[in-house]
């Protein structure tokens, strides 16, 4: 066991006793979940308040929350010039299992770095609103095409609570994005002479092949915005860009590692870029700043790469996958319907993005063509003498794919950006019923194991299915007999 400290604070509006409650018990509930911690673990909890705040000690809000024999301690910060007003902080020691001790501050609600912004976060439904308080200006934000990307984009930032304005050709879209409520706000905007001066950061989410339209066009309409473009390509809209755009500075690409083989407004989710990579190219130093600024408070994390570079990376890594995918996908159309009853998982995890929306990723493929075609060559090229190699019983040439696909796949960073992990499993059979999944989970909870990744596989023609819990190596022993004794359905370890 070790001992590890969580830190978190939140602003008050106001001096009130009830909303300091509040605050407080929502604080310590959100860094409990962000951090995984459980009740049990709490050793401690060290309280600060500013001294602007005098109609409450902040502990009585870990009590509401439920935290009634936990140790607390409150002290009331200097009076220090500049500091910042009504601010709560937390520190919680927990005992957990682990060999290092993190310290964890989550981003969404805690201070960052002490004195950039302060937000705070409220136990809300997924189309709920979250009030924040910030150091930072809000920008106002509009949004040109009302997909799965942009309505997502709308949803995060109405959240954190910025001002949204959105548009979309497709009618249809921009019914579907309104009746998700959240956008049932969102004001649309009137062109005219003052148009330009209602946003300060645009993102154009349209198909790659209109893209650099629509960028020539939200310049002129948006006076001195930053125009943030989403598209899976650079080179190829670049080279359509007028060149006062790409000499301006306030033109970026921005395209964010995240997505789904589903498309459309109905699809969108406000959590759809948490800890997800954004990808930067181009732009001035000051529109990296603010483009770096909304994209955080979207949860997201940001590379910088030139715009060549990224397209080589995403030809690899986004745009050769999907074709692969579809191409073995393609091939199930004239199989027997005996061969795919007895399909499993192995098939399943390989076309799964086979379902994406074809009319989109045309767009994306022949925008990055030149990059596609030549991964698409030296795949095609393996294949080619995997092949021949079956044909003449060649088993070194088979293992010598086979391993160097092992290799391949032990480069691709693991867990938090670390090293490549390596993990246990535990096989339980569940039934396919409501409330199973969760009460697995919960035991996994009681018997503080952490459970680092999770697959399912129904069974075929039974109402049950095979949930693969994984966990660090060393612990599926322990995870595996806990759950025995505790009733579950254990069929093995790997």
């Amino acid at each position: 066991m070790a001992i590890r400290a969580i830190r978190g604070a939140t602003c008050l509006t106001a001096n009130i006793a009830e909303e300091m409650n509040d605050a407080v018990a929502e604080l310590i509930d959100q860094m409990m979940i962000r951090n995984r911690v459980s009740s049990a673990q709490v050793i401690s909890i060290f309280l600060t308040g500013t001294p602007d705040l005098t109609c409450a000690f902040p502990a009585a809000g870990i009590r509401i929350h439920g935290l009634t024999d936990v140790p607390l301690m409150c002290a009331q910060e200097m009076n220090v010039v500049g500091a910042l007003e009504r601010v709560v902080r937390i520190m919680a020691k927990n005992a957990v299992r682990c060999t290092t001790c993190i310290c964890v501050a989550p981003k969404s609600y805690a201070l960052i770095s002490s004195t950039t912004r302060v937000s705070r976060v409220s136990r809300v439904s997924r189309v709920s609103r979250v009030s924040r308080v910030r150091m930072h200006r809000v920008p106002s934000v509009h949004i040109i095409g009302c997909g799965l990307i942009g309505t997502s984009i709308a949803l995060s930032l109405w959240k954190s609570g910025y001002k949204v304005s959105a548009e979309d050709i497709n009618a249809d879209h921009v019914a579907q994005a309104r009746d998700l409520g959240v956008l049932a706000t969102l004001t649309e905007p009137q062109w005219g002479e003052t148009s330009g001066q209602r946003a300060e950061v645009v993102f154009v989410c349209v198909a790659p092949g209109v893209a650099a339209e629509t960028i020539n066009i939200a310049f002129g309409k948006f006076d001195g915005a930053l125009i943030l473009d989403v598209s899976s390509v650079r080179g190829s809209i670049i080279d359509e860009l007028d060149r006062e755009l790409t000499d301006s500075g306030r033109v970026m690409g921005a395209h964010p590692m995240a997505g789904s083989e589903v498309s459309g407004p109905r699809s969108a989710r406000a959590d759809l870029f948490q800890d997800r990579i954004w990808v930067l190219t181009q732009g001035s130093e000051a529109s990296r700043v603010t483009a770096e600024m909304v994209i955080t408070d979207m949860g997201g994390a940001l590379v910088t790469m030139e715009p060549g570079d990224h397209d080589r990376a995403v030809a690899l890594v986004s745009h050769v996958p999907q074709l692969v995918s579809s191409a073995l996908a393609a091939q199930l159309i004239n199989a027997e319907q005996s061969d795919l009853e007895i399909s499993g998982s192995g098939l399943g995890d390989t076309i799964r993005i086979a379902g994406s929306d074809p009319n989109l990723w045309s767009d994306i493929l022949q925008g990055n063509a030149t990059e596609i075609s030549r991964v698409l060559r030296q795949v095609s090229n393996e294949l080619a003498e995997l092949s021949t190699a079956l044909e003449d019983k060649n088993r070194v040439r088979i293992e010598q794919t086979l391993r160097a696909g092992n290799e391949g796949r032990a480069r691709i960073p693991g867990k938090h950006g670390s090293g490549t992990n390596r993990f246990e499993s535990v096989n339980v059979m569940i039934s396919d019923q409501p409330g199973a999944l969760a009460e697995l989970f919960a035991v996994v909870g009681v018997l503080d194991i952490n459970l680092e990744d999770v697959r399912i596989e129904h069974v075929m023609g039974r109402p049950s299915g095979i949930v693969q819990l994984f966990v660090p190596i060393g612990e599926s022993e322990e995870l595996e007999s806990g759950l025995y004794q505790r009733g579950f359905d254990t069929r093995g370890r790997q």
